[in-house]
């Protein structure tokens, strides 16, 4: 398990490091494929008893603002586009029954994006923020492991993440 952690993390983090420095539109599709992962499992946890025409409207308003991010337009239009499908999905799933759980989805992983993007930017305080980030939330992936698995303890949310403990929480806490 850990063998394949290291590997797969080898790799991410060679693909990760490379779009980040070419910047542009290979790292705002880099920000966009993060985006999509998050909302994915998002809808997978809140999607749950949605109708499907709901979440099929989520996930087209989803699309169309990574579209925007990803074409590179002004930060205004991409958190203005970003806030409309929010407000839509919102407006919707009031009016639909469908309640307000997949349109807080679009703000978690769409603001979040359009902010990577124009993180990087095309400066090279851009590429320094990024690699810092991604720094950032690496060691404290890497320490919350190793700390969890060294001291265990009580579980964190074992309904949603059985694996998760205090002792890793905190290990996390301190590489941060």
């Amino acid at each position: 398990n850990l063998q394949l952690r290291i590997i797969s993390a080898v790799v991410l983090a060679a693909v990760v490091f490379g779009l980040s420095w070419l910047g542009g539109p290979a790292f705002r599709l880099l920000a966009i494929v993060i985006g999509l992962a998050v909302y994915f499992e998002w809808q997978a946890m809140a999607g749950q008893g949605r109708s499907g025409a709901y979440r099929a409207f989520c996930w087209a308003s989803m699309i169309a603002c990574f579209v925007l991010i990803l074409a590179g337009v002004a930060p205004g239009w991409m958190f203005g586009a970003v806030a409309l499908a929010v407000v839509a999905a919102a407006l919707a799933g009031m009016f639909l029954g469908q309640g307000l759980g997949v349109a807080a989805g679009l703000a978690y992983a769409g603001f979040p994006a359009a902010a990577l993007s124009l993180l990087r930017g095309d400066s090279p305080e851009g590429i320094v923020a990024v690699i810092f980030l991604f720094a950032t939330v690496w060691a404290t992936d890497i320490f919350a492991y190793f700390a969890g698995r060294r001291f265990g303890g009580p579980k964190l949310a074992p309904r949603i993440s059985p694996n998760k403990t205090w002792s890793g929480a905190a290990g996390g806490a301190a590489a941060a």
